[in-house]
């Protein structure tokens, strides 16, 4: 895939843009090339599992198998809903929640019993995404620094 970097729009502000364009290239080209290889490797997992599946006579995939594919393997979820959709089968969602939810409560204590006894407050992507929808916290205003101004220091 080419990609052309449309430094202008960044440049004025982040002037080592310009300067390490070749750089940024080879970055993004690492980045697809890792993506592509999560890809390969979750469509021969899938594959493993969909075999499973059909050999067992089941309508639909197991939610772990689904988990363990996004989890585990960077394997995004739409993606296996629609590769088992088009191979006549659906996804054990409540599985697949059950096993989300089981994930983030390990991962919680986890965390929690490295904090020396003290609360450790943790949000993932979606607990994110649900204070944001819901307007449980009020949103940073980061507005001024996008402003071209300068800062006078008087001591």
């Amino acid at each position: 895939m080419k990609i052309k970097i449309r430094h202008y729009v960044q440049g004025e502000a982040f002037p080592e843009i310009i300067q390490r364009v070749s750089d940024i290239k080879e970055i993004l080209d690492e980045e697809e090339e890792s993506f592509s290889r999560t890809l390969d490797r979750g469509e021969r997992l899938f594959d493993t599992y969909l075999q499973k599946a059909k050999q067992a006579n089941a309508e639909v995939l197991p939610g772990a198998d689904v988990w363990r594919l996004y989890d585990t393997y960077g394997f995004p979820v739409d993606l296996t809903r629609l590769m088992a959709e088009e191979n006549g089968l659906g996804v054990d969602e409540q599985e697949f929640i059950k096993e989300q939810e089981k994930a983030k409560a390990l991962s919680r204590s986890a965390r929690a019993s490295g904090s020396n006894g003290q609360e450790v407050v943790a949000l993932d992507m979606h607990d994110l995404a649900k204070i944001e929808k819901e307007k449980i916290v009020s949103i940073t205003d980061d507005s001024f620094k996008y402003r071209m101004f300068s800062i006078n220091k008087s001591i």
